[in-house]
């Protein structure tokens, strides 16, 4: 039976990342399976990108006063909501979280959580403000979003653990959602990538080794001292050995890079380049030996399921989104964030065999085609959303989470 589905959102810019793009990509392939996917937002952002959108969207905040927009994205949710089977809300921190909250839990109306990549204290990024701000407002706010939801979902395993010991009190339906991204685009292979290279032709026939960091501001400086000691040893091959960094934008942050690569004797080896798009962040890691995900990385969900899509192994640091998934799945390998933690990676993968390094390529990609299409996130959302309903309908009064353990159990 088709289900129809609301997201609850603050914004549908792709501006905001990857979880808009999430959501994008979820709506996109739940219309396949003749789901109705519309969205409500406060605001949209591009009106061209709007019009791409794969389903209706319904903006209700824009030029309008922050007070006013609250004001008709809660009156528009109390008069349409119980036209839906559900509602997705998105976020944990943002107006659209409280504000759907309020209006659900009068309403009935079945609802679930993605919880934000960044609700979780990252390992190793000093985020003291951001700690002060959700210790705040979680007891008020999070918390009951979380208790009253059907099932909030995380991004992976390592992120469910994370937020569960960060704050108190704390009960939900906890529920790891596969991170569903596209295939590799049209026209290209797992094993091709001549598109980055043509933009930077000094990276020919090079080992290039990747980290995918979107709008990093922060330096891996454990990671950029492991490859000095390695190159220092003779172990990493200043000739043929490189490691791109994506994501410096930002001027100032470029610079900073910059004075770090010199300051390490890294010169001609590590590189940085700014945030590419979504093209080139595919020609980038088919050009890569490996995606290299250090512990600034918060948003690694994404990279390593397009990594996987495009069979390259992982090379990841412990406490990252996926770590878990990655020696599971026997995709590569996680170390501590370290010096001595990124030596030992860069090592082992070193040592492996041809035949080794060819095994991880082959199971990320096998990897990928089993948990992160967009079919398969599809596949696990909509599963859980029928069986928390159907649960419900019955006069269930709860599903024990334990159930909810592994996604792969749906699909």
């Amino acid at each position: 039976m088709p289900l129809r589905i609301l997201h609850a959102l603050y914004t549908v810019d792709p501006g905001e990342g990857g979880a808009m793009e999430n959501v994008r990509l979820l709506s996109a392939v739940c219309r396949y399976l003749k789901h109705r996917i519309e969205v409500l937002a406060f605001a949209c952002g591009d009106a061209a990108w709007r019009r791409q959108f794969p389903g209706v969207v319904h903006e209700v905040g824009a030029g309008c006063a922050r007070g006013e927009a609250t004001q008709r994205f809660m009156l528009w949710l109390r008069e349409h909501a119980r036209d839906y089977d559900c509602v997705l809300v998105g976020g944990a921190e943002g107006r659209n979280a409280y504000r759907a909250w309020r209006v659900l839990r009068e309403t009935g109306v079945p609802y679930f959580v993605f919880a934000p990549r960044y609700l979780g204290f990252s390992k190793g990024v000093p985020r003291e403000w951001a700690k002060t701000k959700q210790r705040l407002f979680w007891p008020l706010a999070g918390y009951p979003l979380f208790r009253d939801a059907h099932a909030v979902f995380f991004s992976s395993e390592e992120a469910k653990r994370e937020v569960r010991g960060c704050f108190w009190p704390y009960d939900c339906h906890e529920f790891v959602l596969t991170c569903g991204v596209a295939d590799v685009l049209p026209g290209h292979n797992t094993q091709g990538g001549a598109g980055f290279p043509a933009a930077h032709p000094e990276w020919a026939g090079k080992r290039v080794f990747s980290v995918l960091a979107p709008g990093a501001d922060l330096i891996p400086d454990a990671l950029l001292r492991a490859v000095r000691t390695l190159a220092e040893a003779g172990l990493w091959n200043r000739d043929s050995m490189r490691l791109v960094l994506a994501g410096f934008d930002d001027a100032g942050a470029a610079d900073a890079l910059r004075r770090a690569v010199e300051r390490h004797g890294l010169g001609g080896i590590v590189h940085g380049v700014g945030t590419p798009g979504a093209s080139e962040r595919r020609s980038l890691l088919q050009a890569s030996k490996a995606l290299v995900q250090p512990a600034q990385a918060e948003n690694s969900g994404r990279a390593v399921a397009e990594a996987l899509a495009a069979g390259k192994p992982v090379l990841i640091a412990r406490g990252l989104n996926l770590w878990r998934e990655v020696l599971g799945h026997s995709v590569g390998l996680a170390a501590e964030d370290s010096e001595a933690g990124y030596t030992a990676l860069f090592n082992g993968w070193l040592r492996e065999s041809p035949a080794g390094r060819a095994a991880f390529g082959a199971n990320a990609r096998r990897c990928y085609e089993t948990h992160y299409t967009e079919q398969a996130a599809a596949n696990t959302l909509t599963a859980v959303i029928y069986l928390l309903i159907g649960a419900t309908q019955a006069g269930g009064q709860s599903v024990a989470p334990d159930i909810f353990r592994h996604e792969m159990d749906f699909l």
